[in-house]
């Protein structure tokens, strides 16, 4: 317990008598007295660093989460959201390498939800749709475009598990996108099944990468195109903009987060207990 000092003033009055009656000197005495006042100790407060694009950024399941986990828990959460509003995989490396709050935060995290930003996507499909991918078979720029993708994902979490290891926090990212393609291509075109197939390779290479890094995946590609990724995108689960994460697709991802049950795991739980 802590202790702070209070100063009283003490007041020794000194009377000190003579024959008669007579006005007397008053001495004032101050003691420096030491009075213990109770505090309460400070409470741990987790972080949990939010990274991506606006799978992520706008969206509430990540709140929504951090609620359960608060519930399960008892612990204090601050939610940290550093997604990039139409952000790419290049954006990200660049603000994870220079950003020096948002590395400092990282280090600190102990959970992490991670998505890849999936704008560097949008205007290769604009392109081969529209037959200016190049190439003999028209799509150069696709495989351009997710060669690069795979190798700058790489880089970006080496980069994140060099600040913050999966032992010392909870990583979970995301396979997504297959349902974005609709957005470019109509469904069952031969636009929407070539990049459908760039796509679908795309998310294993999400789930490969991340389990041998020892990151918990999440596949929202079944939660929106079926088991099999082959039908059209639930549009029950989005806004109107049929991007963005309605009341009832937010639900949706964080059944599929709880199912994880990180609340039950190190090192949100310690393997001591």
């Amino acid at each position: 317990m802590k202790a702070k000092r209070l100063s009283l003033m003490v007041l020794v009055i000194l009377l000190i008598s003579t024959a008669c009656y007579t006005d007397q000197p008053v001495e004032i005495i101050a003691i420096d007295t030491p009075v213990p006042i109770s505090e309460e100790p400070a409470q741990d407060v987790w972080f949990y660093v939010g990274l991506g694009d606006s799978f992520t950024g706008y969206a509430t399941w990540p709140v929504s989460y951090m609620l359960f986990l608060k519930e399960e828990l008892g612990v204090t959460i601050e939610y940290k959201n550093w997604t990039i509003g139409g952000g790419t995989i290049t954006d990200q490396i660049k603000q994870i390498q220079t950003n020096e709050r948002l590395r400092s935060e990282i280090m600190q995290a102990k959970l992490i939800t991670v998505n890849c930003g999936h704008d560097g996507f949008r205007m290769p499909t604009y392109n081969y749709r529209d037959g200016n991918c190049g190439g003999t078979d028209g799509q150069d720029c696709l495989r351009e475009a997710y060669s690069q993708a795979e190798a700058d994902w790489e880089a970006y979490l080496d980069e994140l598990i060099d600040l913050r290891s999966p032992e010392e926090a909870a990583i979970v990212t995301f396979q997504s996108g297959i349902g974005l393609t609709e957005t470019v291509c109509e469904w069952g075109s031969e636009c929407y099944e070539t990049v459908t197939s760039y796509t679908i390779k795309w998310a294993d290479f999400i789930e490969h990468t991340a389990v041998e890094r020892g990151i918990y995946v999440v596949d929202i590609n079944r939660l929106v195109n079926g088991e099999d990724y082959d039908q059209p995108a639930n549009q029950d689960l989005f806004k109107y903009d049929k991007v963005h994460w309605n009341s009832e697709g937010t639900a949706k991802i964080v059944e599929l987060l709880i199912q994880l049950d990180l609340h039950q795991k190190p090192p949100l739980v310690s393997d001591q207990q």
